[in-house]
């Protein structure tokens, strides 16, 4: 997103502290429903398989950094487990990475309105970030920071522009490589782990 294209900009010589994020959708009412298999972790990975893995991919990707703790709980208070309902409804995931930026995540599945939300705190620095309305707004070296691009219609569609103009004649800006996948499959096992085995992962 041009949104998160800026951000790096903003930030460029500065260490990033604090990276703070929500993800709120709705999918565990009844009446919002989607289809079954994201529902099962072992088959879509769940909420945080399916859906978390490209925030923390994103978390990767901002702070340039890899992650070298995790300490995940999950929770099911709203829709307690069934056969059908193998996935947690709502997840934190607080994260330490190599360079010691500290960062907490929160999914959720029990929220009415679908939304995303990162914010940024860094030395003389704080941008928070509408994932969903792609927008911008914060404070770097005390001058107000708006920034609302224009965006292309649908969703995901400029990254979906760059995947296709990578495949037609390699001029899309593929900025998660294959290699690059595997880091994030590595922190998504360290999440699952940590909820499932109660305890800190050292990746």
């Amino acid at each position: 997103m041009k949104v998160i294209n800026k951000a790096m900009e903003l930030l460029k010589g500065r260490e990033i502290l604090i990276l703070q994020i929500q993800y709120l959708a709705s999918m565990m009412y009844p009446d919002a429903r989607e289809k079954g298999y994201y529902y099962q972790r072992e088959v879509s990975g769940g909420m945080i398989g399916d859906q978390a893995i490209h925030i923390l991919d994103l978390c990767r990707y901002i702070l340039q950094d890899e992650m070298k703790e995790v300490q995940a709980f999950g929770a099911n208070v709203m829709q307690p487990k069934t056969k059908e309902i193998t996935t947690e409804e709502s997840a934190i995931m607080n994260m330490l990475s190599t360079k010691n930026t500290l960062v907490s995540y929160i999914h959720t599945w029990t929220h009415r309105a679908w939304g995303g939300r990162m914010e940024i705190f860094a030395p003389e620095a704080r941008l928070e970030i509408d994932l969903f309305g792609r927008k911008m707004t914060g404070v770097i070296d005390g001058m107000e920071i708006s920034y609302a691009p224009p965006e292309n219609p649908g969703f995901h569609y400029s990254e979906l522009e760059e995947f296709v103009k990578y495949i037609a004649d390699g001029t899309g800006k593929i900025l998660s490589p294959y290699s690059d996948t595997v880091k994030t499959m590595e922190l998504l096992e360290g999440v699952m782990k940590s909820i499932d085995d109660d305890t800190v992962v050292k990746l």
